[in-house]
């Protein structure tokens, strides 16, 4: 879908639903409202240029640091529970 699309829904939808909801319950001073992004990685990234690929990478290396993080773990406990 294009963004004009989208943009042209939220401006038509979200005053409805703006109007039934009513203020945010965690800032009263405001409404909330909605981003649109065309690249769902670069909007998690926080990088403009990023691409899926650079995502799965990140992703993947997250996933052996928390492996490596039990690992260790793992490794400190048995060393300080069967240390004689």
């Amino acid at each position: 879908m294009k963004l004009e699309t989208v943009e042209k829904i939220i401006k038509e939808v979200y005053p409805k639903i703006e109007e039934y909801y009513g203020f945010s319950k965690f800032n009263p001073n405001e409404t909330p409202y909605v981003e649109t992004h065309y690249n769902i990685y670069a909007r998690y990234s926080g990088e403009p240029e990023a691409e899926g690929l650079n995502l799965l990478v990140m992703l993947s290396m997250i996933g052996w640091i928390i492996v490596l993080l039990f690992t260790i773990q793992i490794w400190l406990v048995e060393n300080t529970l069967f240390r004689h």
